[in-house]
Order: structure tokens, then sequence, then C-alpha cells
């Protein structure tokens, strides 16, 4: 491809409406030879990153069908396409349902309160209660604790046990418009600020309706603003890759970014792929609201 249909394609990205997977804005030939040429792969990064959503829009647009396809998940479940098309038969609402969090019930009150004494024991900075009082316990994990895995274990307990507490972070939302067999994928976001100028972000992503195990091969990863891959040890790319067996009903990634970063999220399932890019700066603050 020449250089100047290389540009034309940039282009067409560039004013395309909303900020999708590449793949869904261009043929794939043309995606393809982006691809090839890295300093038009480059050109591509960098301007998708100059206006990177912040999670506040999201906060700011709730109750309404947002331009890029965001929801609350609440509304996303739902809603009256969601049930009309798939007869209320969405995977997101039955995991949403389940009273069990990774093998651990949380249906009857002694689950539950065995499940908070044992939380409260993986950590070392709040005294086990001399009496579990449930939600309480959990609201104060989530409040004074500085260990993020424990943070979102007591979100995840909460979400599970009263899901329409106000200390419950928001979640969103959207349809990737990613394919397999008769279903599609749904990436949602949600945030849990911290102290200092840091906030936690917990990425999912669910097979939406049928199917309730999402097929082998979808990857989950983050990027940072210039494009470039984050690593944890080793070198290793930071993503989450779903499997054949056992089967995940979703995969996710959770970590920990200062409120103004940029950083992109990327999921892939064979040749298809969505993109989008975040900005975290002033989220705590609708999170208030």
């Amino acid at each position: 491809m020449d250089p100047a249909e290389l540009d034309r394609s940039l282009q067409q990205l560039r004013s395309s409406h909303l900020r999708l997977s590449p793949r869904l804005n261009l043929d794939f030939s043309h995606w393809s030879n982006i691809l090839n040429h890295p300093s038009y792969l480059t050109k591509y990064l960098t301007q998708s990153t100059r206006s990177p959503l912040k999670i506040a829009e999201l906060v700011s647009s709730i109750g309404t069908e947002l331009d890029r396809g965001w929801q609350t998940i609440e509304s996303f479940i739902n809603s009256s396409k969601l049930q009309s098309e798939y007869n209320f038969r969405s995977n997101i609402r039955q995991v949403m349902n389940q009273k069990i969090y990774r093998g651990i019930p949380l249906e009857t009150p002694a689950q539950i309160q065995t499940a908070i004494e044992q939380l409260y024991r993986a950590q070392t900075e709040l005294p086990l209660p001399t009496q579990v009082n449930g939600v309480e316990d959990l609201c104060l994990l989530i409040d004074k604790s500085t260990n993020e895995t424990i943070r979102w274990k007591a979100i995840e307990y909460l979400w599970i046990i009263d899901p329409d507490h106000p200390k419950l972070p928001l979640r969103f939302i959207r349809d990737l418009g990613i394919k397999f067999a008769t279903d599609s994928l749904a990436l949602m976001i949600s945030e849990l600020p911290m102290s200092g100028a840091h906030c936690a972000i917990l990425l999912r992503v669910y097979p939406v309706n049928r199917e309730m195990y999402l097929p082998a091969g979808v990857k989950l990863s983050i990027f940072d603003e210039d494009g470039a891959p984050v690593l944890i040890s080793a070198g290793n790319p930071f993503e989450a890759i779903s499997r054949n067996d056992p089967q995940d009903s979703y995969i996710q990634l959770y970590f920990v970014a200062e409120e103004s970063d940029r950083f992109g999220i990327n999921v892939i399932l064979g040749e298809q792929q969505f993109t989008e890019y975040f900005n975290c700066i002033v989220v705590r603050i609708n999170y208030l609201l």
C-alpha cells in the first residue's frame, strides 16, 4: 500500500465517531497494512491517545446510552434491546445473581460470616471483629485497608450480598462487537479510589448472552499512552487469556494507576479486536458525588 493510502486509512480512523476496534472501522487488509508499517502504527497510537475517554465521562452520563456505547451494568442488563433479542438469557445477569464468589458461597448468614472472617485473616492491618456484622465489616475493609486485593475482594462480596449499597463503585460495560458462535463479548470497567493520587482499576470480559463461558483464547491486555504493552515480572505482558479447560465465565485484570495516567485496553479474539483509551483523572470526585 502506498503512503497516500496509508494516510487515508489513518484519517478514517481519526474521524470515526466511535473509537472502537480499528478492525471494525477499516477493512482488514487496510488495518493489516498499518500493522505492517511500524511508523504508521505509531502515528495511529499517538493520535488515539490524545483524547482518551475519562471514566468521569461515564459517571456524568449515568442513565443514558453513551455515544461510545458505555452503560452502567444495571442499564445494560435491563436494556430493552438485550431483553428482546436474547430473551432474558444474559450470562452476565446469571453471574451477577450467583451467591458465590470463586467457590466461596455467600448465600446464608453463616456462609457470609465465614467468608468475611477468612478475608480479615488474610490481612494484618485490621483486627478481626469480635462480632462479624456482614456489610459493615466489608465497608470497613474497603475504607481502611491499603491492600488492593483485599479491598477488591470485599467489593466483590458486597456486590453479591448487597448490590445496591452506596459504598460500591459503579460498573460500566459495553458490547465490543466481537462475535463468537451466536454470542459476543462485553467489557466491564470499574474504579476504586485510593489514598493519594492513585486509583485501582478492575477490568473484565464477559460473554454477553447465551454462552455461559468464554471461548478459549480471548485476550485482555493493557498498554501505556505510548502504545507499549504493560509488562510484569520477567518481561511478560500483563494480560489475561481465557482457557479451554477449565472454561472461564469471565477473565479479569486489576491494577493501580495514578489519577492522571492514560492507559489503553485491548481485547482480542482471533482477528477481531477492540481498543479503547482511558484517563483516570478526576474519577475520585465523581465517585463521591
